[in-house]
């Protein structure tokens, strides 16, 4: 997702829910360690299962509320809203709802979730469990 010498930072504790029925809706939660000057400009959300993109939305500057680091960044978009709050110890909790989404019919066992904030990119692999009902669950 980043450039050519950008790095790729873990996601911590990354699930990730989804309710298949009607307009669907998707929940992914997870931790950053977002570096210290790193703009947090812009952000966008890719996740990939082996049937292809399940959710893949950019987003332009960050509702934001503070300084340099702020407490809280907030992007939002049509159909989504990704939002970052601040951790002690310089980590932020993100939390990325998306309506709308359509799994069709094929529920695979892994997706690939990337989160890009800025210039920073970061990536995990969530294993999903069998459906029950109409809803996924995932976990890294």
């Amino acid at each position: 997702m980043g450039g050519e010498d950008a790095t790729c930072e873990p996601i911590f504790v990354s699930r990730l829910k989804v309710r298949m029925r009607g307009h669907g809706r998707l929940l992914w939660k997870g931790a950053i360690d977002l570096p210290d000057g790193v703009p947090p400009s812009a952000a966008r959300v890719l996740l990939v299962n082996a049937a292809g993109v399940v959710v893949d939305t950019a987003m332009g500057n960050a509702i934001r509320r503070g300084g340099p680091r702020p407490r809280q960044l907030r992007y939002r978009s049509d159909r989504a809203l990704i939002t970052l709050r601040a951790s002690p110890g310089g980590s932020y909790r993100v939390r990325v709802a998306v309506r709308g989404v359509d799994l069709g019919g094929s529920v695979v066992p892994l997706i690939s979730a990337n989160l890009q904030v800025g210039g920073a990119s970061f990536a995990d692999s969530l294993s999903c469990s069998h459906p029950r009902g109409r809803r996924l669950r995932c976990a890294s």
